[in-house]
């Protein structure tokens, strides 16, 4: 088996999911008894260069591609599984890795870590292009209504709707203190995340004498004139009273951050199915999100609070009744965690990637 998988660095939620799909199957290869071999298909090397044209990148992705070819022809796979970009310039890398594939005649399992495919249903080569690779194979995505994006592409594709599953980062708290909220918000720091959203939201909760404070964590993706532009509106009144950047969070520091917060906000303005979501339904968070992608799914069985339209007042309204009501925060937290462990502890992504990709498990 062929794996073409995007791998850290840099760390973002599809690597990471790759990553571990791919520690699964080298642990478990023995007992299976298949042989992989792995391709790092990552065009960047970090956050920052994700999205971005670079001669570099180029030429890295014309010898990624040959040896792609190279491994086809003559180590003949009898599967390949891709996890394809579903924008940008990652998406053109990944239908020719795709193409080198069909056309070496190696079955191909399509894995969408996203959504925004069928932007491209009316492009006349692009979309035909995507109805060919992925005629006759196999697509996972991570939730129904994101089977929803790739219609017009699978009208003759096995799908298999396998949701993300993530890190247990239960709190080791056993009290949380008294005193002011703390609201955390824990994403790649880029503009469509909302982090200036909230900070309008915390100056609303301000002006309702709400005891709160805010922190940001994150690292900034490609678009640095918005993280120069976030770090200057942080350091204005009111804002720097209310709000602080810690940086990128990983390992311990995020641990240490889900452990000590007791909001979780993501008002994204497009998502897919997020990590960091799931990271805080494992602490025990409540969480305060939109309807984007597969978040009103995630947040089902009233696990989390989805604000009724994206504006400051919206969310600023969702907030202001869990600051000043830990019982519901306890509540909505205590079913935040139920519903990780039912449906999205890591093992169980994990074991539903391998089956399909040895042929145990159904698709539809």
């Amino acid at each position: 088996m062929l794996l073409l998988v995007p791998l850290p660095p840099p760390l973002h939620g599809s690597a990471q999911a790759c990553q571990s799909v791919v520690d699964h199957l080298a642990a478990a290869s023995p007992d299976r008894e298949f042989e992989m071999r792995v391709v790092n298909i990552a065009g960047a090397r970090i956050l920052s260069d994700v999205g971005v044209f670079r001669v570099s990148k180029a030429m890295r992705v014309a010898l990624l591609i040959l040896r792609v070819a190279v491994l086809t022809i003559f180590w003949r796979p009898t599967k390949a599984y891709l996890a394809m970009a579903v924008i940008g310039p990652g998406l053109i890398k990944d239908i020719a890795l795709g193409i080198v594939t069909r056309f070496t005649r190696v079955p191909l399992i399509v894995h969408l870590h996203g959504r925004g495919l069928a932007a491209y249903a009316d492009r006349p080569i692009l979309g035909s292009l995507l109805k060919w690779l992925f005629k006759g194979q196999t697509v996972i995505v991570l939730a129904e209504p994101l089977a929803r994006d790739i219609e017009a592409f699978a009208r003759s594709t096995s799908v298999a709707v396998v949701p993300n599953g993530a890190n247990d980062f239960a709190s080791k708290r056993k009290s949380r203190p008294s005193g002011a909220v703390r609201v955390l918000f824990l994403s790649n720091l880029v503009e469509a995340k909302g982090p200036l959203l909230l900070l309008e939201a915390a100056q609303i909760l301000r002006e309702r004498e709400c005891v709160f404070e805010v922190c940001f964590a994150g690292a900034p993706a490609s678009d640095g004139m918005f993280h120069d532009r976030f770090l200057e509106a942080l350091a204005r009144e009111p804002w720097s009273t209310l709000a602080r950047y810690v940086g990128p969070a990983y390992g311990k520091l995020k641990q240490e951050l889900l452990d000590a917060a007791d909001i979780f906000v993501l008002p994204s303005q497009n998502e897919g199915f997020p990590l960091s979501i799931l990271e805080a339904m494992s602490a025990g968070l409540v969480i305060v999100s939109t309807s984007e992608g597969a978040i009103p799914e995630m947040l089902a069985d009233n696990a989390g609070v989805l604000i009724r339209e994206r504006s400051a007042v919206a969310l600023a309204d969702a907030l202001e009744e869990l600051i000043r009501s830990p019982n519901l925060r306890e509540a909505f937290g205590t079913r935040a965690r139920k519903r990780y462990e039912d449906r999205y502890q890591l093992e169980k992504f994990q074991e539903r990637v391998a089956d399909i990709l040895v042929g145990n498990a159904r698709t539809r």
